[in-house]
């Protein structure tokens, strides 16, 4: 499972190779805390986790995303001048 930090937008998809992929808009991740960071974990994203993810998929999303902003990204990615932050956690 990959989350990029630093999105256009926050949603939950898969990617080309069906891994599913958690978009993290800028403002959002990793410095959230407190009421951001219950903002951020809405029902919307939430939402979209549920109809996006399986079971044991989810299970990690809501491991990971109780814990936002600890640990360094897996790499950087570069698209049209912004930067991107990758972190990947794999799902078992």
């Amino acid at each position: 499972m990959l989350f990029v930090h630093g999105a256009s937008v926050t949603a939950v998809v898969r990617g080309s190779t069906g891994e599913p992929v958690v978009l993290i808009s800028e403002q959002s991740f990793p410095a959230a805390t407190g009421s951001q960071r219950t903002d951020l974990i809405n029902t919307d994203l939430i939402n979209a986790a549920r109809a996006v993810l399986d079971a044991a998929e989810f299970s990690v999303f809501e491991k990971v995303t109780a814990g936002w902003g600890t640990g360094v990204p897996d790499r950087f990615v570069t698209t049209d001048g912004d930067v991107l932050s990758v972190f990947e956690v794999r799902v078992d």
